[in-house]
C-alpha cells in the first residue's frame, strides 16, 4: 500500500472506507485467480484425454496389485498413488513379483500385519525397489 496515498485520506471514516474497498478488491482478485486455476475450461482437452487413457490402461494393473497386496485399506488413495507413478508393464511385473515375498516376510506378517505399510504409502515410497532381507531365526536354543 502506498503510504503517501493513505496519509492523504484525512478522516478516520475515509480511511476505513478506503480499507474496506481495498480488501474487497483484494478478495475479488483472490477468488477470480482461484476460479481460473480450477475451472475445467482452463485445462486443455488433450491433457484430459491423456489422463483418462493412462488411468484406463493402468486400472487392470492396479486391480492385480490390489488383489496381491496383503493390507487392503484406503483403496482410493492407493489408486491415486498408482496413477501418479504411472507404472509401465515391466514395472507392474516387478511390483507384482515382489509382493508375495514381502507379504510372507516377518515384518509384514507379525502382529496381524500391524507393520505392513498401507498400499498408497508403499507405492509412494517405491517399496518395490527396497532390499528384501532374508528371514533369520534369532532364537537361541539351549
Amino acid at each position: 500500500m502506498n503510504y503517501a496515498k493513505y496519509r492523504k485520506i484525512r478522516s478516520e471514516e475515509d480511511r476505513k472506507e478506503y480499507m474496506r474497498n481495498y480488501q474487497k478488491n483484494y478478495r475479488k482478485r483472490a477468488v477470480n485467480n482461484s476460479k481460473q486455476v480450477n475451472t475445467p475450461l482452463a485445462m486443455s482437452t488433450n491433457s484430459i484425454s491423456r489422463s483418462n487413457k493412462s488411468t484406463c490402461s493402468n486400472s487392470d494393473g492396479f486391480e492385480l496389485f490390489w488383489d496381491a497386496y496383503p493390507k487392503k485399506r484406503n483403496k482410493q488413495s492407493a489408486r491415486k498413488a498408482w496413477d501418479k507413478i504411472k507404472p509401465t508393464e515391466s514395472m507392474q511385473e516387478k511390483i507384482l513379483a515382489v509382493l508375495p515375498s514381502l507379504a510372507s516376510s516377518r515384518d509384514w506378517s507379525k502382529e496381524n500385519r500391524q507393520f505392513c505399510p498401507l498400499p498408497a504409502t508403499w507405492l509412494n515410497a517405491g517399496g518395490w525397489d527396497d532390499e528384501i532381507v532374508a528371514q533369520q531365526d534369532t532364537r537361541d536354543f539351549v
